[in-house]
């Protein structure tokens, strides 16, 4: 038997009025009933507190019918406590979250830009590493640095795009995919920052330094057979690096 607030014309507005009468055990009560619908109308409460707790209910349902709510809420949204709820529910939803996500990274708003990206990094799915890889020119540091967090999520089907990213033309590109990889931290990757020792721009470099000093005694095995008398700066690079992990080395 159907219950009242399942009922056509009646159910909407006598679930704003339970939500309004009871709040949060109302919103519970919905959460356990799996009512999306009566969730998605808990996020018009004036109340931002059931409004948080509204979505992540949507959240724990795991149902890609809500991710258009969601979404609603992760771009326009006020409070940054739900905004980064919405996104954390949407990136749990795994490959159907991806392309609205990717959508949303075209908000003016930063904070919206960087949550965004890290539900993107979330979902695992190699279709958010190319939008992911395009924040690299954001003009947000902040932005940036979590698209960089985001692509390590996602790991090693991002390995791919970056080793292309790594001798881009764009430094920006270079310097985000040496970030990366140096939390991914892929032994398969070594080779490709290595080879990318002496890049001309100062802090391309200083990741790409720190990247393959990340690797310790797996990088001085490499470094040692690297050939020398190329470019002067990646020459030094590999002296530098040797020196620095010279107390790496089995005893």
């Amino acid at each position: 038997m159907r219950g009242l607030t399942d009922i056509p014309l009646i159910g909407l507005p006598l679930t704003r009025l339970l939500i309004r009468l009871f709040g949060p055990a109302e919103i519970n009560r919905m959460q356990r009933k799996k009512n999306r619908r009566g969730l998605i109308a808990a996020l018009s409460s004036e109340d931002s507190a059931i409004r948080y707790q509204a979505v992540e209910a949507l959240g724990s349902l795991h149902d890609p019918a809500v991710i258009p709510s969601l979404i609603r809420c992760l771009t326009g949204e006020k409070g940054s406590d739900i905004r980064w709820k919405a996104a954390e529910a949407l990136g749990s939803l795994g490959p159907a979250a991806v392309e609205p996500l990717v959508m949303a990274l075209s908000s003016a708003d930063e904070d919206v830009r960087w949550m965004t990206a890290l539900a993107l990094g979330a979902t695992r799915d190699s279709a958010a590493v190319g939008p992911l890889i395009t924040l690299f020119s954001d003009p947000d540091r902040f932005v940036r640095g979590r698209a960089t967090a985001a692509l390590a999520m996602i790991g090693p089907p991002a390995v791919p795009a970056l080793t292309a990213a790594i001798t881009d033309p764009d430094p920006d590109l270079r310097w985000g995919a040496a970030v990366a990889f140096g939390i991914i931290h892929d032994l398969s990757t070594l080779p490709l920052l290595i080879a990318a020792l002496g890049d001309p721009v100062d802090r391309v470099r200083a990741e790409v330094l720190a990247a393959v000093a990340g690797f310790g005694v797996d990088a001085v095995e490499l470094l040692e057979v690297q050939p020398r008398g190329g470019v002067p700066a990646r020459d030094a690079d590999i002296r530098r690096l040797l020196a620095q992990l010279d107390g790496t080395r089995p005893g």
